[in-house]
C-alpha cells in the first residue's frame, strides 16, 4: 500500500506527522505554510504563547488548506515509521496559542495550538509520560482564528486516540498533518476521518488497535 496525498486547492505545501508553523505577515491576507521541525526549537524561539484562548472574541477566521500524507487502512498508519505513540488521552485543558518565530532571524510568526493530555492508555510508545502534550498546527491569535481543513478544536475532558511522532522539544504531533486524531463519541466509540485514512470515515476500537499492533498489520 502506498500514502496518498490530501489535495488541497489553496496552498501547496506538504506537511509530515511532526510539524508545520502558519507563517503570519502583518497586513498580508495570504497565509502560507512553514515547515519547522521541533528538533530545531531552539531556532524557533516562542515570541507569546496564550493559555485558554478567548473563542469569543475572535471576529476573523483564515481557513487554511495543506497537503498532508493520507493512509489506505489504520494498518498503514500503524506501519507509519515516524509513528512513536499509540495510545488514549483524556485533554487537560482547552489549549495554549504558541506563537513562534519561523527562525530566530525573521519577524515572521508561526501559530500552534498545544494541548495538556493525561494518559490513559499506551498501546504503542515506550517511556511515555503520564502527562504529555499534543502540538496541532493553526490556532488562535488575537481575533484571528487559523483554522486547517481536518484538524479538530479540542477542549477539556476530550478523550482522545492519538497516532502521533514524537519531536525533538518532547512533544507529540499527530500524524497525517495532525489529523490522525480520534475523539471519543457519545456512544463511546472512536473513528479517523477521510483527512487521516482515504476511504472516509474509519471505526476504531482499542482492542482493535492492541491486536493490530501486536502481530504487527
Amino acid at each position: 500500500m502506498s500514502k496518498s496525498t490530501n489535495k488541497t486547492n489553496k496552498i501547496n505545501h506538504m506537511t509530515t506527522g511532526l510539524i508545520a508553523g502558519l507563517v503570519v505577515t502583518a497586513g498580508v491576507t495570504a497565509y502560507v505554510f512553514s515547515q519547522v521541525s521541533p528538533d530545531n526549537s531552539k531556532d524557533s524561539p516562542i515570541v507569546r504563547t496564550i493559555p485558554n484562548p478567548d473563542g469569543s472574541k475572535v471576529d476573523n477566521t483564515v481557513a487554511v488548506e495543506a497537503l498532508h500524507p493520507t493512509y489506505d487502512s489504520v494498518e498503514q498508519v500503524l506501519g507509519e515509521k515516524d509513528l512513536k505513540f499509540v495510545g488514549k488521552v483524556i485533554i487537560s485543558d482547552n489549549g495554549t496559542s504558541v506563537i513562534s518565530k519561523v527562525n530566530k532571524y525573521s519577524d515572521e510568526t508561526t501559530v500552534n495550538t498545544e494541548y495538556k493530555a493525561k494518559v490513559k492508555t499506551v498501546l504503542k510508545g515506550k517511556n511515555v509520560k503520564d502527562s504529555i502534550v499534543l502540538s496541532f498546527l493553526g490556532g488562535i491569535d488575537g481575533k484571528t482564528r487559523y483554522a486547517v481543513e481536518g484538524i479538530p478544536q479540542l477542549k477539556k475532558g476530550d478523550v482522545v486516540m492519538v497516532f502521533a511522532s514524537l519531536g525533538g522539544d518532547g512533544k507529540y504531533y499527530p500524524l497525517s498533518g495532525g489529523t490522525a486524531v480520534a475523539i471519543q463519541k457519545p456512544d463511546g466509540k472512536f473513528e479517523l476521518t477521510k483527512y487521516t485514512i482515504n476511504k472516509g470515515s474509519t471505526p476504531i476500537t482499542e482492542a482493535g488497535l492492541r491486536q493490530s499492533i501486536r502481530s504487527g498489520k
